[in-house]
């Protein structure tokens, strides 16, 4: 009897779900030189290392602790890069770093720019201070699969992508196996660190909540504790506590395994289970009620106006101001197409800013597709083509030129899933089939469905998506890129909990078997479709949402809902003629 293995174990293969050795930098600075006095700074260094013995198994020796006139840039700087040795860490260890001490910011020409500041430090002199992303970049030089940072100071520059969505559930073994950048700090720029009055004596009321969260509040049932648990938990807690003025910052900026905070005697112990023995554990998320309050008043609107047909003048209007605002955003200046830069960072913050300036419009996909009628649906056909008609031929890198089409695929995903899980066919269809620009061309018209693969099949040419998990060989990264960017989204607004990523294999199929029958129909470039998730895990077991499709389309034939809906001409042996083909164009992708 094999076993079916999940998708995480899958992607999961060059990593062991051990660790070999544990290392911690440890940084508590009170008696600063030219910057403010802090009163608990060193205490907290000070707790944070005595826990790391005694509850997780850190070596005394395997802790570097730099406290007050020692931890100047110079001894900062060596001991990280202390960490660069392959002969001290090994690809098996994890390494935590924890700073608490004064933090400052600057703006640059691209943006705010974060500091740590030594005990030598000068704030007015930014060579004696340490850039925060010189911490980032150094990263790629040690070859420990998990590294978290912990920082006790308040500053901003960070880009996260808080790779594990909630609601998510995963097996620990996965985590473990995968490879994670992680970090945690006390607040922004604008924010100030409260050094004192936090729920434990002594202690600033961030480094207080994370003491306890690590001698078990942040636990899960079994008892774990992964680096996730402890930076949701600090976060929210910090935010809501009395006495702070804080809103702690954190996610992955690389990676999505999680660094988890057991001895390693539990960590052998889990390595020794079966896979089918694995333990299943649950992704905490907390949002700060800063950024989420004026999605949650956009969001209210949106569903007034859906529950009532006197609103649909009303939501007309409402779409077409939020498509014109998103179109407004993208001016040459903020997306410059003939740029010089063009390396892993400047990919993924372009792909994050197309994310924020559209996320009004994806709520309202989601709404609309999801309980929409036909007349609301009409609008939603009208947002992505008047979106389309501004995407037009220019001069400049063709990659740049490329990621514009970016949006209209994610707002293809986002309706689609919408629309699957409502079991509304009808919407979908409308969804597929709306007329947009023709991305090949820059003229004419073209249905939805085909525009937006064509626009994600430039962007796989180009490895957008390869240059966003440089470390991690997805075999469909764009796929795996929109699973984890989509999830919290959607769930934001329709809950699918544990069933999304069902639906999310659903949406990938009916894309790809939709592309493949209209290339055929039309006689444009038939006999392939975008593979997703999904076609690695029918070629590892055979069984996935697409043969769970065939099997629904057998028993109802054309009663089938899709084909009523006028998918693949309405009709059951064009259905499985195309699924057919597709299958056997699977087999020839030689992933495995």
């Amino acid at each position: 009897m094999t076993t079916t293995r999940t998708p995480e174990q899958l992607q999961a293969e060059c990593y062991q779900p051990i660790y070999h050795n544990s290392w911690a930098l440890i940084i508590g600075i009170n008696d600063y030189q030219h910057a403010p006095l802090l009163s608990y700074a060193k205490n907290d260094a000070e707790a944070v290392a005595e826990v790391l013995v005694e509850k997780f198994g850190f070596q005394e020796n395997n802790i570097t602790k730099l406290y007050d006139q020692a931890a100047t840039a110079e001894k900062i700087r060596a001991s990280y890069l202390r960490f660069a040795s392959p002969e001290l860490v090994g690809e098996e260890d994890r390494i935590l770093v924890f700073f608490a001490g004064h933090g400052h910011t600057i703006a640059g020409n691209r943006g705010d720019v974060g500091y740590l500041v030594p005990v030598d430090g000068k704030v007015d002199d930014l060579s004696t201070l340490i850039r925060w992303d010189e911490l980032t970049r150094n990263a790629d030089l040690i070859n420990a699969k998990h590294i978290m940072m912990i920082m006790d100071a308040c500053f901003s520059g960070l880009i996260f992508t808080r790779a594990l969505p909630q609601g998510q559930t995963r097996y620990l073994k996965s985590m473990v196996k995968r490879y994670s950048r992680q970090v945690l700090t006390a607040g922004k720029a604008d924010e100030t660190v409260a050094d004192a009055g936090g729920p434990i004596p002594k202690h600033s009321i961030f480094t207080g909540h994370l003491i306890q969260a690590l001698n078990g509040s942040a636990a899960d049932e079994k008892g774990i504790i992964t680096a996730s648990m402890v930076m949701a938990y600090v976060a929210r807690k910090v935010s809501c506590d009395p006495y702070s003025r804080q809103s702690p910052h954190y996610g992955h900026y690389e990676g999505d395994g999680d660094f988890v905070f057991q001895p390693p005697m539990q960590m052998e112990s889990l390595s020794e289970k079966k896979i089918d023995e694995d333990i299943l554990i649950a992704i905490p998320f907390f949002d700060e009620k800063k950024l989420i309050s004026d999605h949650d008043q956009f969001l209210d609107q949106v569903k007034e106006y859906l529950a009532d047909e006197r609103y649909q003048i009303k939501l007309d209007t409402l779409v077409t101001q939020e498509t014109r605002k998103a179109l407004a955003l993208q001016t040459k200046d903020a997306f410059p197409l003939n740029s010089s830069i063009f390396n892993d960072d400047d990919v993924h913050n372009r792909l994050q800013q197309y994310e924020k300036i559209t996320e009004n419009m994806l709520t309202i996909c989601i709404a609309l597709a999801h309980w929409g009628t036909g007349e609301q649906m009409v609008v939603l056909r009208k947002m992505i083509s008047r979106y389309s008609d501004h995407i037009v031929t220019d001069y400049g890198y063709t990659v740049f030129l490329n990621m514009r089409w970016y949006p209209v695929s994610l707002m293809l995903y986002i309706g689609a899933i919408s629309a699957i899980a409502a079991d509304n066919y009808v919407n979908l269809a409308a969804l597929f089939t709306a007329e947009v620009s023709n991305p090949q061309h820059g003229y004419g018209k073209q249905y939805c469905i085909m525009a937006a693969v064509e626009g994600m099949k430039q962007l796989d040419r180009e490895e957008i998506f390869k240059k966003v998990f440089p470390k991690i060989n997805y075999y469909a990264p764009r796929s795996e890129y929109m699973f984890k960017l989509i999830q919290p989204i959607v769930d934001d607004v329709i809950f699918l909990g544990e069933s999304f990523e069902s639906v999310f294999d659903k949406c990938e199929i009916f894309i790809a078997l939709s592309y493949y029958y209209y290339s055929e129909a039309f006689r444009e470039s038939g006999g392939w479709g975008p593979p997703g998730r999904f076609a690695w895990k029918y070629l590892d077991s055979g069984e996935t949402a697409l043969t769970d499709m065939i099997n629904e389309a057998e028993r109802m034939k054309d009663e089938w809902a899709p084909l009523k809906a006028g998918f693949f001409g309405g009709s059951y042996e064009k259905f499985r003629k195309v699924a057919d083909g597709y299958i056997e164009f699977m087999k020839k992708l030689n992933w495995h």
